[in-house]
């Protein structure tokens, strides 16, 4: 496993991965969010080479899955798209405030914050899994 510049966004990522595996997960709503925190991650981790790699790598991949040159386990979407691009903007704008950190006088950088559980849902993310459990109680009745 590589070493993260930002064990924080790694982290988030995993953890997102480890929801996934949950009874009742639906992939749709998790997909998009896991796109944007591998970005975050691999700019993190690469501030130069990740956004390049990633600025291809979003809609590529999306298009890949799109015409089904590759497999995935949710259905390409535009939402996995803006989240990658969402991820790679909080991946730079987090580097920049480092350097800024490192470049003020007596400061030191931010120390990652370890992660103690699960990253809070955007509000987005909340209200789509609430939809997604009411949907899914409608196709249990």
């Amino acid at each position: 496993m590589p070493e993260f510049s930002d064990p924080s966004a790694y982290n988030r990522w995993r953890e997102l991965l480890a929801q996934r595996r949950e009874p009742g997960a639906e992939q749709e709503v998790l997909g998009p969010f896991e796109h944007g925190a591998y970005a975050e991650s691999r700019v993190r981790e690469h501030p130069l080479y990740g956004v390049v790699e990633q600025l291809g790598a979003v809609p590529g991949y999306t298009l890949a899955k799109a015409l089904r040159l590759q497999s995935g386990r949710s259905p390409a979407s535009v939402d996995e798209m803006a989240e990658g691009y969402r991820g790679i903007g909080r991946g730079v704008a987090a580097n920049i405030g480092d350097l800024l950190d490192s470049l003020s006088l007596g400061h030191q950088p931010r120390a990652a914050k370890p992660s103690t559980g699960p990253a809070p849902l955007s509000q987005r993310m909340a209200e789509q899994g609430m939809l997604s459990s009411w949907l899914r109680r409608m196709r249990e009745d």
